[in-house]
């Protein structure tokens, strides 16, 4: 299946070659190359957060895979230029955040996410995670105010009222 893959993808048949890999996938599961290749795929399907799920999963398997390495660099300094033109894209804050979060750099995840609920303020999602990540710094007062935020915004939601019980 890996080479049918590469067939379809060398013909543009990008939807094909993703089932392609995928399949192989099955046979293979701890091959960072198919991860790789998926990734690849995603890219090109604008489907990033699977991309980079796929890209993370192929330098766990194989730190050292270059490719991998460039692929998050890449869509790294893509959401900086994105964000250059247009400061208050939500999009782009929020897509550079799930990067950096992937990547382990929760002190760069933050202020993505605090611009994106000054852009936004009903925003649960950048709201939760932000109570989240300040929880995990032990910045307890400002996870309890954003916590608060996303638990007024989505009240029948149980992420945020399990997180400030944890609080308490």
């Amino acid at each position: 299946h890996c080479h049918l893959g590469d067939i379809a993808e060398a013909q543009q048949h990008f939807e094909e070659a993703l089932a392609h890999y995928e399949q192989a996938l099955e046979w293979e599961p701890d091959s960072a190359k198919l991860h790789y290749n998926i990734g690849r795929i995603q890219v090109i399907l604008q489907r990033d957060d699977e991309a980079f799920t796929h890209f993370e999963e192929a330098l766990k398997l194989d730190p050292g895979y270059v490719f991998a390495h460039i692929e998050m660099g890449s869509a790294l300094a893509e959401y900086e230029l994105a964000l250059q033109y247009d400061a208050n894209s939500v999009h782009a804050h929020l897509s550079a955040a799930s990067l950096l979060d992937q990547l382990q750099r929760p002190d760069e995840v933050i202020p993505h996410l605090e611009k994106v609920t000054v852009i936004t303020p009903d925003h649960f999602d950048a709201q939760l995670r932000l109570g989240a990540l300040w929880l995990s710094k032990g910045k307890v007062d400002e996870a309890k105010e954003r916590l608060a935020i996303a638990k007024r915004l989505l009240p029948d939601d149980p992420r945020a009222e399990e997180l400030l019980k944890s609080i308490r």
